[in-house]
């Protein structure tokens, strides 16, 4: 392929098919490993402290990884490729936590090993803008990227590009030296109509480039020496395959060819691999740049035969006629169909295949017919569906080239042919047919397979990204509107984990029948992904009110018991819908609407449609600028801990105090925990501000009187790493602390799904001596499974019951249990959000021991906590 020369303008990153085409001829897939690539890996693994890193090339249906580091697999499918979405996006991509996108949710490399949490990429563009992948960095943990960070990166990125630049350039020197090569070479060949058809019959051939003197067999050079696919010759081997007394002739025949370009035409007696003894034809010839020769070429035959019988009757003639009936049996017998044409365009040989590709009837075709009364005729009758000026001007135009030239015929049966025809030195053409309809249709089926997911026979994943993204694009230029519906199958995981994957599969496909119908013929239905489907609308006359319509018959009509191997099952649907209404909307922008609806409609309540709209716009903001806040608040530490009494409710004594975070918000208001916590676990900022609680709440404590403690409160995300034992064991024997003055308080969600990590820390921290606490006690569905199961130290109760405990003879129950359930097990107890004294008087007449709340104190920051002045302290046991 010719050097193409890089545009001053920079490609546009969604013209798809000419970036496939740049990097197929670059030949970057599949290429050598580089020591300079290999390192930019390494070191941005390094630089970030990411287990994982490694650039890409994003092929049509993979992506293939040029260097590695930390990720063992070659190639993945593009269809779970980040890089992919990294490059589309065409600028720096983070994605602080995976499990939060929409996108990669559902990735297989999230929801399995290596459980990617975290990802950073920067497109990688060739010299003429074209993109051609990404240079990534991967956690299994969620993390914030900082704008250091980002630059850093980008700063990496430029250097990748810098080092694909590169080569490009030795990519196009070399092509650039074989082109001119091989317009010189093309000029000393000289050949005959029977070495053409030779070729075509399959004769052996062979090159040697004087270079690196490592000679290149055909297939059928392999097969005459009987060798094995991988055997790889040399210039020596391939001379002691000859008989001995033949190699000194052969070695003579090499040098007068590699020092005077001289060629050879030699029948020489020959051994094979399996030690058959056999006669060959070996033609050689000297291709020469200005006067020199810089390699050797030639054909290689098997002649035992034809040695044997000219051994025995010294025939010539007979020989001559075995030969062409050799041929003819040769073309007789190939799977292609075989034309030869002179240079005059008449025909002037063709074998048996190439009438039965055609169905040609008897008698059309003639020695000597031209090549255009013979395609006339094929257009006449209906054989072709061609215009004849189209292929014979193409055809010319690459005679007088001297290249070759493919065409596809779709024939009158609905078959395809794929005809070839190569020039010949002399003049005239070989034309060859191959039937490959087989071919074309496996192709559509890998194609469609890429596409579509396997078990519904609906869009994937890929596909609809690709066709939201080229539907945004169009709707913009026509300033039209398309929407998107996201769709998740209430209830379906318990469906499928009670009746088992086969009844699970077979309602997919149920849902799915019922969704595409409903949805109409000119929307786009995927399947996401496990229970989650959804519908891109597309049409210009796309509308809120069809949107209602289309929504509403989804969930009327999958609400519809499924009757499935004998069992009447029912689900519901949720649905999340996002129209484009603004011209600067993204497939990512959309997406992340429509997910926001979905989110909203499950949270109110399952089983209807919902719209993104003003109100969840407005929540996404106040998220955002909470986020911004906490990210600056992390890495400012500017966060401060209040202390809340915990008091004994026999004598109001205070034995100790809770540590209460909080957070400093816009015009100066204080943020509570439960507004800016959840949004630290969702966006993995909860182990550095897990950390600082910690950090802060035992240096603080270690100056107070020493029979007072603190309870520390500890987010489930923070458990299963070993972190938390690890900082707590540190800290108590640093400050020289007594581990029973510390509280860790857990809340249920922490061991709904624990994993033997956890449990083991749990029963780590009871081993150094610490009190575990289980907090929100009678609020969940397995406190009593808990309270048999862990190292619990004490029970606190939620204040939901305190509250109602003077009003609620329910509540006053419920409450007497808890207490005399610890006071049994041997436990504390201790109940929070006591306001009043009745309500203290109570729960110290249930059996309470401890309390909590605004009757003994508000949390306060230390320096304001007249007892905590540690010149008041005594020294005391808790």
């Amino acid at each position: 392929m010719a050097s193409k020369k890089a545009s001053s303008t920079r490609a546009d990153v969604f013209d798809e098919k000419t970036r496939l085409e740049k990097i197929e001829y670059l030949g970057i897939l599949d290429s050598r490993r580089s020591d300079y690539f290999d390192a930019v890996v390494r070191l941005a693994a390094d630089l970030f402290s990411c287990p994982i890193s490694l650039i890409s090339v994003i092929g049509e249906h993979v992506q293939w990884n040029k260097a590695t580091c930390g990720f063992d697999l070659q190639s993945i499918p593009r269809a779970d490729s980040f890089c992919s979405h990294a490059m589309t996006h065409g600028k720096l991509m983070v994605v602080e936590d995976t499990t939060a996108d929409a996108r990669f949710r559902a990735n297989p490399f999230v929801v399995k090993p290596p459980h990617i949490r975290f990802y950073a990429g920067y497109p990688i563009r060739l010299s003429d803008g074209h993109l051609l992948g990404a240079i990534c960095v991967k956690d299994v943990v969620t993390r914030t990227f900082s704008d250091r960070e980002r630059e850093r990166l980008t700063l990496l990125g430029q250097i990748v590009e810098g080092l694909v630049h590169t080569f490009e350039n030795e990519v196009e020197a070399r092509d650039a030296q074989q082109f001119g090569q091989s317009q010189k070479l093309a000029a000393n060949r000289q050949s005959d109509l029977f070495e053409q058809i030779a070729t075509v019959s399959g004769v052996g051939g062979w090159e040697l480039f004087l270079d690196d003197m490592e000679p290149i067999w055909t297939q059928q050079t392999r097969k005459i020496h009987e060798v094995d696919e991988d055997y790889v010759p040399t210039l020596e081997s391939a001379i002691e395959f000859y008989a001995p007394e033949a190699r000194a002739i052969l070695e003579q025949a090499i040098n007068r060819a590699v020092e005077k370009g001289e060629s050879w035409d030699l029948e020489l007696p020959f051994i094979t691999a399996r030690n058959n003894e056999r006669w060959v034809h070996s033609v050689g010839k000297a291709a020469c740049v200005d006067g020199k020769p810089v390699r050797l070429f030639g054909s290689f035959r098997d002649i035992t035969n034809r040695k044997n019988d000219e051994m025995k009757l010294r025939d010539s003639e007979r020989l001559a006629r075995e030969a062409e009936e050799e041929l003819a049996v040769t073309l007789a017998n190939m799977h292609e169909g075989v034309c030869v044409f002179d240079n005059h365009g008449d025909l002037r040989l063709w074998n048996r295949r190439y009438i039965e590709i055609f169905d040609k009837p008897a008698g059309e075709v003639e020695k000597g017919m031209n090549f255009r009364r013979i395609l006339r005729n094929e257009i006449r009758r209906g054989s072709v569906n061609v215009r004849e000026s189209e292929v014979t001007n193409r055809l010319n135009e690459h005679l007088a080239a001297g290249t070759t030239t493919s065409f596809n015929y779709r024939l009158g049966n609905g078959r395809s042919v794929n005809a070839t025809y190569a020039p010949m030195p002399g003049g005239g053409w070989v034309a060859t047919y191959s039937d490959v309809t087989d071919k074309e249709e496996a192709s559509r089926r890998i194609e469609h397979a890429a596409n579509h997911d396997t078990l519904t026979g609906l869009a994937n994943r890929s596909l609809l990204n690709n066709s939201l993204e080229g539907a945004i694009a169009t709707a913009r230029d026509r300033g039209s509107y398309i929407g998107l519906m996201l769709i998740d199958i209430d209830w379906f995981k318990p469906i499928n984990d009670s009746f088992g994957h086969i009844i699970g599969d077979e309602l997919l496909k149920a849902v799915a029948e019922r969704i595409k119908n409903c949805a109409g013929r000119s929307s786009l239905v995927a399947r996401q992904g496990g229970d989650e489907f959804a519908i891109l609308f597309k049409r210009a006359d796309t509308h809120r009110k069809r949107l209602e319509t289309v929504a509403a018959d989804i969930v009327r009509k999958v609400t519809r018991p499924f009757q499935l191997e004998g069992l009447s099952i029912e689900v519901t649907a949720s649905i999340g819908i996002a129209m484009m209404d603004d011209p600067k909307d993204t497939a990512e922008t959309l997406v992340s609407k429509a997910d926001s609806a979905l989110y909203k409609m499950k949270e109110s309540g399952r089983g209807s449609y919902r719209f993104f709209d003003e109100e969840i716009a407005t929540e996404l903001t106040r998220k955002k600028k909470g986020l911004l806040a906490l990210h600056t608040a992390v890495k400012e530490r500017d966060f401060e801990l209040h202390y809340q009494p915990v008091v004994d409710l026999s004598d109001y004594s205070r034995v100790g105090y809770e540590a209460l975070i909080r957070l400093s918000g816009e015009n100066g208001e204080v943020m509570r925990p439960d507004e800016f916590i959840p949004l630290a676990e969702d966006f993995g900022l909860i182990h550095e501000i897990g950390e600082w609680v910690i950090e802060t709440g035992l240096r603080e404590a270690a100056t107070w009187p020493h029979h007072l403690g603190i309870a520390l409160n500890v987010s489930p995300r923070q458990f299963g790493h070993g972190v938390v034992v690890k900082q707590i064991d540190q800290l108590l024997t640093t400050l020289d602390m007594d581990p029973d003055r510390l509280d860790i308080e857990i809340i249920e969600t922490t061991l709904l799904h624990a994993s033997p990590n956890t449990i083991q820390e749990l029963h780590a921290l009871d081993e150094i001596g610490v009190n575990i606490v289980l907090d929100d006690f009678g609020t969940g569905f397995s406190s009593m499974t808990y309270v048999q199961q862990f190292p619990f130290d004490k029970i606190k109760i939620d204040r939901s019951f305190v509250r109602r405990i003077e009003s609620d003879r329910q509540a006053s129950i419920i409450a007497s249990t808890i207490a005399a359930l610890a006071n049994n097990l041997g436990k504390h107890s201790t109940a929070e959000g006591i306001e009043n004294e009745n309500q203290a008087a109570l729960l110290r007449t249930a059996g309470f021991q401890f309390g909590q709340g605004f009757l003994f104190g508000k949390p306060m920051p230390a320096h304001e906590i007249e007892e905590l002045n540690p010149d008041r302290g005594k020294n005391a046991t808790r």
